[in-house]
């Protein structure tokens, strides 16, 4: 009976842990956070790509031209905050001042917007 447990116990165990990921800086986060890859405008039919490295976005059009590329933290020159090397975990569509704008979050807690027309990322703020 003590075995069956003990084996419970790590099999639990071992699955909790391999819900977790790390990244480069060995700061834990949950995969189940990340959202998706891609985003669909379904008017313009235009997709937001955010690359493997979960840190820049490309904006294509349905011809597949790229119109936009960019890495929001970086380009935004923002300070190093919590972690040294963040990527986005939140990536959606949010209507702000009545335009649609991709709305993104970071594991380290930044957040901000960036418009659809031209990629220029808005900081708000961080928690």
């Amino acid at each position: 009976m003590r075995i069956k447990l003990l084996i419970l116990f790590i099999f639990c165990t071992l699955l909790v842990m391999s819900q977790n990921k790390k990244n480069n800086d060995n700061n834990e986060y949950y995969i189940s956070e990340i959202k998706c890859d891609t985003l669909l405008d379904k008017q313009s039919e235009n997709k937001y790509i955010i690359d493997k490295d979960r840190k820049t976005i490309t904006a294509i059009d349905k011809k597949r031209n790229i119109l936009w590329k960019t890495n929001p933290y970086k380009d935004s020159f923002l300070d190093e905050y919590r972690v040294k090397n963040p990527f986005i975990i939140k990536f959606k569509f949010l209507i702000i001042n009545n335009k649609e704008v991709i709305y993104i979050t970071y594991n380290n807690s930044v957040f901000g917007f960036i418009l659809k027309t031209n990629g220029k990322f808005y900081w708000e703020g961080r928690d």
